[in-house]
């Protein structure tokens, strides 16, 4: 795993049941952000500097502790990542997804960037896939921010109600069960197509 923490794994396409952890790269593709041309990068990043700017100062007023964690982050623009992320110094965002956002989502995107930060899910990931362990910390990140701070996020956010109060390490673990689960009954329908079926 790389030392910056990103909002790639959550801020692309809402996971369903069959596919509680959507494959990075196709959420990705939902973005529809192409790079812009280089004349067209300095009046963008300024747009979203401002635009960054205002939601922290909204935060400090509306969640402090949130606002407080942001504000000792150093801002970077950056057209090598899709959406946002954080390795403990840095905000590394990229200017046009920044843009996009309706204002109360991009404060909800800001927080769940410095939660990442503030439950050291880095230092807690230990031998977890990367993949998994990304997405359970997304799914109890989002939980918190939707369900007790009550703040908005994008509507492809990797969010289920029965994670909410869970720990990121009992949701890898269910994440964990529920891929077996599929690759089983996956295997399943495929020997019983093939005459070799338990049943």
């Amino acid at each position: 795993m790389n030392d910056v923490y990103t909002a790639d794994e959550i801020l692309m396409a809402a996971a369903s049941p069959a596919n509680p952890t959507p494959d990075q790269d196709e959420r990705h593709k939902q973005l529809h952000l192409p790079i812009p041309k280089d004349e067209e990068k300095a009046g963008i990043i300024e747009q979203a500097e401002k635009a960054i700017s205002a939601a922290i100062i909204q935060l400090l007023t509306r969640q402090p502790f949130f606002g407080q964690l942001l504000c000792s982050l150093r801002q970077v623009p950056t057209w090598d990542m899709p959406t946002m992320g954080v390795d403990g110094i840095n905000l590394f965002y990229n200017p046009s997804f920044v843009n996009v956002l309706a204002k109360p989502e991009r404060r909800g995107v800001l927080c769940h960037e410095v939660m990442h930060l503030a439950y050291r899910h880095i230092q807690r990931k230990r031998q977890r896939k990367d993949k998994l362990w990304n997405c359970a910390c997304d799914y109890a990140v989002n939980a918190i921010i939707k369900d007790e701070l009550e703040m908005p996020l994008p509507e492809w956010v990797l969010y289920r109600q029965d994670f909410k109060d869970m720990a990121s390490e009992e949701i890898y673990r269910k994440l964990q069960d529920e891929k077996q689960k599929g690759k089983k009954g996956k295997k399943g329908k495929g020997d019983k197509q093939n005459g070799k079926g338990d049943g």
